[in-house]
């Protein structure tokens, strides 16, 4: 038997011992080894204590071998959840440019994660990932040709940001950006609470907290004015800052590191449409 045969007859025998209520669905203990362990890794035990030598077969375009090899996924991932399923979300998410946590669970970066994934394809943003979610994952972003290979673009329409690097998608986070209201401003006025839209470069940026009189800004990189994009502890799921473009601390904490001075930083969305390029869309991430 060929070790991919091997690997399918495996889960078809754990499946038929599942049924009779072990491993079907995983009690805690399994379910922590499971954490720890991918799936293929236990296979490869099981089967160096047999004396087989496994070697993990490569997946065909568009085939993911964890789904095949694991049946039905479940009805929901949600907050709090944990296991393989959700290691190997983790995993699909990062491949296509999200930014969730590592590992096995689904914590607050898998949730906003999701949230990015959700606003991308224009679905109902909850934060809860469903089976037929999982055929999305790899789709394109429609990102227009340009010729700034690396670049930041900020769509206020679907509240995401993409880093864009070598004319490739590297992040897609999720943002909050100007509420539409009004507010008044240090000098008394006022005025309305809108992002800036247009072609605009990073012109300064302060390491760590700003205190301004609007509130913290997290490591602030400055792209128009006092306009920045700024880490914050809340990134709701709708337009809430004063103009500034929002995200988790934990998102800037990334995205520091990938952000340039005089890099070009393109805002479009709200009042504008997005900015026509070459005609080539951009490629879609590549797994890092």
């Amino acid at each position: 038997m060929s070790p991919h045969g091997a690997l399918v007859s495996f889960f078809a025998f754990i499946q038929r011992w599942g049924g009779r209520g072990r491993m079907c669905r995983p009690a805690a203990y399994w379910e922590n080894i499971w954490m720890k362990r991918s799936t293929t890794t236990l296979l490869a035990v099981i089967l160096a204590l047999s004396g087989v030598v496994y070697v993990a077969p490569r997946a065909e375009a568009g085939v993911d071998l964890d789904l095949l090899q694991l049946g039905n996924p479940p009805a929901t991932l949600e907050h709090g959840d944990y296991g393989v399923w959700v290691e190997i979300l983790n995993r699909r998410l990062a491949e296509a440019g999200y930014h969730p946590n590592a590992g096995s669970g689904f914590g607050d970066l898998t949730r906003h994660a999701i949230y990015a994934f959700q606003k991308v394809h224009g679905l109902e943003t909850d934060g809860v990932f469903t089976p037929e979610m999982w055929e999305l994952i790899d789709a394109e972003p429609e990102l227009q040709w340009r010729s700034e290979a690396d670049r930041v673009e900020v769509d206020l329409g679907k509240q995401v940001l993409y880093l864009v690097e070598d004319h490739r998608v590297r992040y897609i986070i999720p943002i909050s950006s100007g509420s539409g209201g009004t507010f008044v401003n240090a000098s008394g006025r006022v005025v309305a609470a809108r992002t800036p839209e247009g072609k605009f470069s990073f012109d300064r940026h302060i390491d760590g907290m700003r205190i301004s009189y609007l509130g913290a800004l997290y490591n602030p990189f400055y792209f128009r004015g006092g306009y920045a994009i700024h880490g914050s502890p809340s990134v709701p799921n709708y337009p809430a800052s004063h103009g500034c473009v929002r995200v988790t601390n934990w998102d800037m904490d990334l995205l520091k590191q990938h952000f340039e001075i005089g890099e070009t930083v393109y805002v479009y969305g709200f009042r504008t449409p997005e900015p026509p390029g070459e005609g080539v869309r951009v490629l879609a991430p590549e797994a890092i």
